[in-house]
């Protein structure tokens, strides 16, 4: 019978090693992308349905503000967030908690978003939900 040598197993381990160094990075990269495009598409759909709800009452010749996104508490998670906007509100994550891809509300018109390695801001803000974070992080999911 014959067996792998100590050599070849060793050989075989630093191989391995090698390949997991290589690709152990490359799929954190692929999670950080993947949230960065949840908060764009998040984002982009809160900004458009406000932007309608603001064009309706226009033309209904009311003087409505947005004030309020959804009545969820405060830090809290699995709170429904964006419920006056959307028609599916997104469940929250908690400010402790940092669930990647997820938001957390920290007050009644600031809120949250986690990534691996970034935390982006938002506020609504005069009828409108902006970006708050430095310029690059905003620069970044425009």
């Amino acid at each position: 019978m014959k067996a792998f040598s100590l050599l070849e197993i060793i050989i075989a381990i630093v191989v391995m090693g090698l390949i997991f160094s290589f690709a152990i990075p490359k799929f954190n990269n692929i999670n950080e992308n993947s949230d960065i495009l949840t908060l764009k598409s998040h984002y982009a759909l809160i900004q458009s349905v406000i932007t309608r709800k603001k064009s309706n009452e226009v033309l209904l010749q009311n003087n409505v503000n947005i004030d309020s996104l959804d009545s969820a508490r405060i830090n809290i998670k699995n709170e429904e967030l964006f419920k006056n906007v959307l028609d599916t509100p997104i469940l929250s994550t908690t400010i402790n908690d940092k669930n990647y891809g997820n938001w957390a509300k920290i007050s009644n018109v600031k809120y949250l978003f986690f990534t691996q390695s970034k935390t982006f801001e938002f506020v609504l803000e005069n009828g409108n939900f902006v970006c708050i974070s430095n310029e690059n992080l905003c620069k970044e999911i425009e």
